[in-house]
């Protein structure tokens, strides 16, 4: 008997012991992947750039710590185009916990701006501000913070709706991929 248990403990302890492996690694990445998916329909992509705390410094020279301090795994900026001058440059950021991507939408907001849920997806917490041709959208569901600057829009609130709207495909895509792997 103790020769079988001496061969499982021992695999137990590799598994509780490893590091993020090929697994949490490659369903994170595939995740990411979705959200890139969901966002480039019906967009032109103009650029896009994968990060991890390691290289965002490259990326957002002067204000990567407050990111990698509030726990940040890996993430994308993408920047896509809609007509002739609507300009969408979004940051999806993966957390470490939805803890941690709630903690960093609260210290992003604008002070004394007022979060609210997203009405066709109450899970996603936003919070709006005004920006000069458009809106700047913060918002986080899960382990995920987004932030969403809207350019070239008639309106603030035109630029509300297109955040909107990228978020909704962003919670659908990835409810239906949950729902695909249970």
């Amino acid at each position: 008997m103790k020769k079988n248990i001496i061969p499982l403990l021992f695999f137990l302890c590799l598994l509780l012991t490893a590091p993020e492996d090929g697994f949490a690694k490659e369903a994170s990445e595939n995740q990411l992947t979705i959200i890139r998916t969901a966002l480039t329909k019906g967009y032109a992509e103009e650029s896009y750039s994968h990060f991890t705390p390691q290289n965002l410094y490259d990326l957002i020279d002067g204000g990567a710590g407050v990111y990698i301090d509030a726990g940040l795994v890996q993430g994308f900026q993408q920047r896509l185009k809609k007509d002739s001058a609507v300009l969408l440059d979004i940051m999806v950021m993966q957390m470490k916990s939805s803890r941690k991507a709630k903690g960093l939408h609260n210290d992003q907001k604008g002070k004394g701006a007022d979060s609210k849920a997203l009405s066709e997806a109450p899970e996603v917490t936003i919070c709006h501000e005004e920006s000069v041709g458009g809106a700047f959208t913060v918002a986080f569901f899960g382990n995920y913070y987004f932030e969403i600057t809207i350019l070239g829009v008639e309106s603030t609130q035109a630029g509300i709706t297109l955040s909107n709207e990228a978020l909704n495909r962003i919670y659908k895509a990835l409810s239906l991929s949950e729902k695909k792997g249970s």
